[in-house]
C-alpha cells in the first residue's frame, strides 16, 4: 500500500479529506450522545434510521460548507477548517439530541 496515498489526484485527496471529516464528526456526535445520557429511543430501527439520517444530515453539510474551502488543499486556513466543522458538529448533535428527546 506504499506510496498508493501520494498518487491520489486533488479530486481523490479532496474526497478522502472529506470522507474523513464526516465520520470524525459523526463519531463525535455518537460519543457525546453517550456520554452526555441521551436516550435514544429503544426500537433498533428507528435508531438505525436516525443515525443513517445524521450521517446523510453531516455529509450534506460537510460537502456544502467545505467543498468550497478544500479547492487547494496545501493552502487550508485551518481556522476556517476548525470553524465550519465546529458549527456542524453542533448543528447535528442538535439536530440528533432533540430527535432523541422527542423519541422517548
Amino acid at each position: 500500500m506504499g506510496g498508493e496515498f501520494d498518487q491520489l489526484s486533488g479530486d481523490q485527496l479532496q474526497e478522502f479529506f472529506l470522507d474523513f471529516v464526516v465520520l470524525s464528526i459523526e463519531g463525535r456526535v455518537i460519543a457525546d450522545i453517550g456520554a452526555r445520557g441521551i436516550s435514544m429511543s429503544p426500537d433498533i430501527e428507528a435508531v438505525e434510521s436516525a443515525q443513517v439520517q445524521l450521517h446523510d444530515f453531516i455529509e450534506g453539510c460537510c460537502r456544502v460548507h467545505l467543498a468550497g474551502l478544500l479547492s487547494g488543499l496545501t493552502t487550508l486556513n485551518n481556522s476556517d477548517i476548525d470553524q465550519r466543522i465546529g458549527e456542524i458538529y453542533e448543528v447535528a448533535f442538535s439536530l440528533i439530541a432533540e430527535a432523541a428527546e422527542d423519541a422517548t
